[in-house]
């Protein structure tokens, strides 16, 4: 079995921040396919904007961050000599 060992990503800093904006950008121009009415309905309660003919649910870039804010920490991954921490 193999394992996995060293730096699990090579991103910098600056690199990953491109990345994650880029992404915000998609999900606020393009969004999301959500193919199930009880979830679009959820997301748009929670202030998602959603069209319901299309399946698509919208998120502003705020509301993404404040989000992602209530999940500091929560994906923290012990790996062999290396930790992920999603912060």
């Amino acid at each position: 079995m193999q394992q996995w060992y060293g730096r699990l990503c090579e991103f910098e800093n600056s690199q990953i921040r491109l990345i994650h904006e880029a992404s915000l950008r998609i999900l606020e121009k393009v969004g999301v396919l959500l193919d199930h009415e009880v979830v679009l309905e959820k997301v748009r309660a929670a202030g998602a904007v959603v069209d319901v003919d299309k399946k698509v649910a919208r998120f502003a870039p705020d509301w993404v961050e404040a989000r992602l804010r209530t999940f500091k920490n929560a994906c923290d991954r012990g790996l062999p000599g290396e930790t992920l921490r999603c912060t």
